[in-house]
């Protein structure tokens, strides 16, 4: 994955190479976990599939800090991503949305980091996951 991050090792990369980042590790996998599900046709849910995939990557990117830029620009924009997720979801077809379970830990997290919590600290228990995957609140 440092590969997609830096094409040039001596700069760090900006806001597009974060939302390249995000959207080649993170977003491809729940647009190909929707064609999976969609009996391999290519859905229309690009978009939410693009929004979930910065959700995911941010996470990732507070968790790694792999990027230099402050946390709670991350977080701003995470929340940014997961609020347009959650506009765009109603249009995603029922039969899709376990492509988007990884995501019940966004919102959890996101909160528990935006108080101060350490990254391992922000990780919601296994519990909790569990319990909002069954309920499938993202």
């Amino acid at each position: 994955r440092v590969e997609l991050l830096y094409s040039n090792p001596e700069s760090p990369p900006d806001e597009a190479g974060l939302e390249l980042y995000c959207g080649r590790c993170h977003a491809a996998k729940i647009h190909f976990a929707s064609i999976i599900l969609n009996e391999g046709r290519v859905p229309s849910t690009s978009d939410a599939a693009g929004h979930a995939g910065m959700v995911l990557g941010l996470i990732e990117v507070l968790r790694e800090e792999l990027f230099p830029i402050s946390k709670t620009d991350l977080l701003t924009l995470a929340y940014e991503h997961l609020t347009k997720l959650k506009l765009l979801l109603s249009d995603v077809p029922k039969p899709l949305l376990a492509a988007y379970l990884p995501l019940v830990i966004a919102e959890p997290f996101l909160k528990r980091f935006e108080k101060g919590y350490t990254s391992q600290q922000a990780e919601p228990a296994s519990w909790h996951i569990l319990w909002r995957m069954m309920r499938g609140s993202i």
